[in-house]
């Protein structure tokens, strides 16, 4: 890292620098944030996955002082903690050109998202920001909410993989005033922040078509609010359901849904012990679903008896292009049924039936 920072000044024209994955560390990026102070007319960076630390992150931070062209900034996966987080927010007041923001996986937690939360207020072309993995909490969301209403080109928020719960999601979906994409997978939303989601709906029609609620212990009861909530003007394009409790209930509650969203493209619904009774119920409706392209079932206890009734199913679902049933006991009869349903759908183009669940 030294002999390319050694060699920075001599790119006068140097306008975007990614050195991702790169093992840079706290002491590499010393030595790079030494040469990059100079460079007041970049416009990316991307440190990704380098490990710079709490320090490396304030020697950055200070070397993009003054470069207010900055339009992506990428440095997740970097350890910076609280101390750097706050040195980056208040450097980050003076990049009115920022677009796109990448903090995954930092480990700064509330009291850095806080203070990157109230710089963004200064980035007025903002469309991008990906918070995943930081241990945020409602109180640093609440931050964020207040904040939205003034990042108007903001289209795609990440926040998978923290702890926000009910009085998070309120607060969110009181800030979306126009389409994009909100990512709350892995969280804490239960079904009282499931049930807060769903009575804000009416009122997100066409803003929020994408619903990630992976992973969110939601079960029957929360599953069923956001469920009931969907009308067919809600414009539902993407539903991720994965990992939620919903047993064959659930699934029931999902499927007698579907008919009421014409543009939904993805479901998944995978590792919910929906079992046979859940996926005949899903099955049934697929036909409905005109635009469905992909349906993800892994890991559901799924036999050779739904296997039946998916492979009746399928060729009906003219526009279906992905079928992942991994993870189940269809066993040989049941792969061979579904396997046999390929000659009859020519849009189909993946069946994903042995191999391990991703999880």
């Amino acid at each position: 890292m030294k002999l390319i920072a050694a060699s920075l000044p001599r790119w006068h024209e140097l306008t975007r620098l990614r050195l991702g994955d790169n093992k840079i560390g706290e002491k590499g990026a010393t030595s790079l944030a030494a040469g990059l102070s100079q460079y007041h007319d970049l416009v990316e960076l991307d440190l990704q996955a380098n490990r710079i630390g709490p320090k490396g992150s304030v020697a950055i931070s200070n070397a993009l002082r003054f470069s207010g062209q900055l339009s992506v900034l990428l440095l997740g996966k970097n350890q910076m903690g609280n101390e750097g987080t706050k040195a980056l927010a208040k450097v980050l007041l003076g990049f009115r050109s920022l677009s796109s923001f990448d903090l995954a996986e930092n480990n700064f937690g509330d009291e850095g998202f806080k203070a990157i939360s109230a710089s963004l207020s200064r980035c007025p072309l903002i469309a991008t920001l990906v918070f995943t993995e930081n241990t945020i909490s409602d109180s640093g969301v609440k931050v964020l909410a207040d904040v939205m209403p003034r990042c108007k080109k903001l289209v795609t928020l990440m926040l998978n993989s923290n702890a926000i719960g009910e009085v998070g999601v309120r607060a969110l979906v009181g800030a979306v005033a126009r389409p994009m994409s909100l990512n709350l997978a892995r969280n804490l939303i239960g079904s009282e922040g499931a049930k807060a989601f769903a009575s804000a709906m009416p009122r997100l029609s066409g803003a929020l078509p994408v619903l990630h609620f992976g992973d969110n212990d939601l079960g029957v009861e929360g599953t069923a609010a956001i469920m009931s909530a969907l009308t067919p003007g809600y414009g539902l394009t993407e539903l991720y359901l994965s990992q939620n409790g919903l047993g064959a209930e659930g699934a029931e509650i999902v499927a007698n849904s579907l008919s009421r969203c014409p543009a939904l493209a993805k479901l998944d619904i995978a590792r919910n012990q929906i079992c046979d009774a859940g996926v005949a119920a899903i099955s049934k409706v697929l036909p409905l679903c005109p635009s469905i392209r992909e349906v993800l079932l892994a890991s559901n206890q799924i036999s050779s008896e739904g296997a039946e009734e998916l492979a009746a199913a399928v060729p009906k679902c003219k526009s279906l292009t992905v079928l992942d049933i991994r993870g189940n006991s269809v066993g040989e009869a049941g792969e061979k049924r579904i396997a046999a349903i390929l000659k009859k759908c020519v849009a189909l183009r993946m069946i994903s039936l042995s191999g391990v669940d991703p999880g």
